[in-house]
């Protein structure tokens, strides 16, 4: 309790200045002292003060009007009043003010302990009621942002499944009824739609699956030395055929030194998704090109940047697009959907691997998204 309370003393008797602060020092570590009011309040509002200890009578500004303008600054400040004087004036207009204790003077020891022991447990117990208070508060705005991040994904997830499962059975109900009066055209384009839509309710699924694991931190962290330059160019070569599709030019430089420590399969799932947005969004014969830098303010993180020549993003989605609150899903410029989930799990991932992400965009001109992590020693 002694080191938890600071305590202001003010008289502009200098022996009795000095003497109450080698009594209460001895006890309390934060201790600062005034010869007048004028002083007093300037330390008052420089400092974090919890206790005034103060004479009543004083040149110039008088004791109680000097805490009256504390308690204007600060309404919880706790006070104790010493005087020479026991007339019932200045009695009454201490206890109007609120004060903790009332000191005559000459004072005895054990009574200013006393006094100040049972203003400082007032103290420190208000402090504590306010940190359970804060601590509450901060409990219940946690509580309240993980059920709206809860109930925004699930409401994600529940519409986008809502549609594969939606054109399954649809479909399905339609090869059953008509299958004798079709052909094997038909049929195979009827079948190929039921398995495109059991694939994406399977990778909405997963992503449910994912995005649980890491809210529950159960999902497994596993940091090494990664290349990030060969896991680049394992992914590009493993989206080949999606790129390659729409005649995308990949303009790609690997170095030899960039070496990060993260976790090889977070690694991916992060460039995977930011390369195929970057694929769903780029038209026809259009470039994406890829960065792998080590980071010139600082050398201890590695920079990968996706950049496209796509459609673009407005100004106004930016700021929120790795946020569960404000969910985007836009159709590619080949008609290719999305959840916009996969935002969302590269933010997770990053921040687990103490990193930064963020993206740039320009409407109609093309994006580029970029991440760091740190570097390997």
């Amino acid at each position: 309790m002694e080191d938890r309370i600071s305590i202001l003393i003010v008289e502009d008797e200098r022996e009795v200045l000095q003497s109450l602060s080698n009594i209460i020092g001895r006890r309390y570590s934060k201790v600062f002292t005034a010869k007048n009011a004028q002083n007093a309040l300037a330390i008052f509002r420089d400092k974090k003060i919890d206790l005034v200890i103060t004479d009543i009578r004083m040149p110039g500004m008088d004791g109680l009007t000097m805490l009256h303008k504390m308690k204007l600054i600060k309404p919880n400040i706790h006070r104790i009043v010493m005087s020479a004087y026991s007339d019932a004036e200045y009695f009454l207009r201490a206890i109007d003010l609120g004060v903790d204790g009332y000191i005559i003077k000459p004072f005895l020891k054990d009574k200013i302990i006393e006094a100040i022991e049972k203003s400082a447990q007032n103290i420190v117990n208000e402090q504590l009621a306010l940190q359970s208070k804060m601590l509450l508060a901060k409990s219940e705005k946690e509580m309240r942002e993980l059920n709206e991040t809860k109930d925004k994904f699930f409401s994600i997830i529940g519409h986008d499944v809502k549609t594969p499962v939606s054109t399954i059975a649809s479909y399905s109900s339609l090869l059953l009824d008509e299958y004798e009066d079709m052909d094997k055209e038909e049929i195979a384009q009827i079948l190929q739609i039921i398995q495109k839509s059991s694939l994406r309710a399977i990778e909405l699924l997963k992503n449910l699956l994912e995005w649980a694991k890491v809210q529950t931190g159960s999902i497994a962290f596993n940091p090494e030395k990664v290349n990030i330059c060969d896991t680049i160019s394992e992914e590009i070569d493993f989206a080949s055929n999606l790129w390659e599709k729409k005649k995308i030019i990949i303009k790609y430089k690997p170095k030899k030194d960039n070496y990060i420590y993260a976790d090889r399969n977070m690694v991916r799932t992060i460039f995977r998704n930011l390369f195929s947005n970057a694929i769903k969004f780029t038209p026809e014969n259009g470039t994406i090109r890829l960065i792998s830098e080590r980071m010139n303010a600082d050398k201890e993180y590695i920079k990968i940047s996706i950049e496209d020549s796509g459609i673009g993003i407005s100004p106004q989605i930016v700021p929120n697009l790795f946020s569960v609150k404000e969910n985007y899903s836009s159709v590619g410029t080949d008609g290719e959907t999305g959840s916009g989930m996969g935002l969302l799990f590269c933010k997770e991932f990053v921040d687990i691997q103490g990193g930064n992400i963020q993206a740039e965009s320009n409407l109609g001109k093309g994006s580029t998204f970029s991440f760091s992590l740190p570097a390997a020693k």
